[in-house]
């Protein structure tokens, strides 16, 4: 199994870090075009981006405001099964986040596209929360 991993610094508090991962309504000024979910355990995540990309993901970890998970159970093929993860570590004035997207059965090309889309869409994390300011979603995708 592989893992896209990324590490990044956010100036903010780990319950703002916490609640920007785990709130329909905020996940949609970064991620989704529409969620809908609540951060509990076994919790389902509606993530949808359009018509052919309505995924569902449920919660397998929750431990606010340190630790989010979400394992995808309906999504593109290679999504399946796979889990996204993050760790939140509070630090001095800042926030470290560890996000993961593991159980990756094959590092292809499509992989290397989410890997880069992750970091992407991780930068416009960081920048709502530091900044305010959120992308419509044509904006975020490559």
């Amino acid at each position: 199994m592989y893992t896209i991993r990324h590490d990044i610094v956010i100036n903010s508090s780990a319950e703002h870090v916490f609640n920007s991962v785990t709130q329909a309504e905020e996940l949609d000024k970064w991620w989704t075009v529409r969620a809908v979910g609540i951060p509990a355990l076994n919790q389902e995540y509606v993530l949808y981006f359009s018509p052919k990309y309505d995924w569902r993901a449920n919660v397998f970890k929750c431990d606010s405001p340190l630790f989010f998970g979400l394992q995808f159970t309906e999504a593109d093929r290679d999504w399946i099964h796979t889990k996204i993860s993050f760790d939140i570590i509070p630090r001095s004035h800042t926030v470290l986040l560890r996000f993961e997207h593991s159980n990756w059965t094959d590092i292809n090309d499509h992989f290397r596209r989410t890997s880069y889309s992750w970091a992407l869409y991780l930068h416009c994390l960081k920048t709502l929360i530091e900044t305010g300011e959120s992308k419509p979603y044509n904006l975020r995708t490559v």
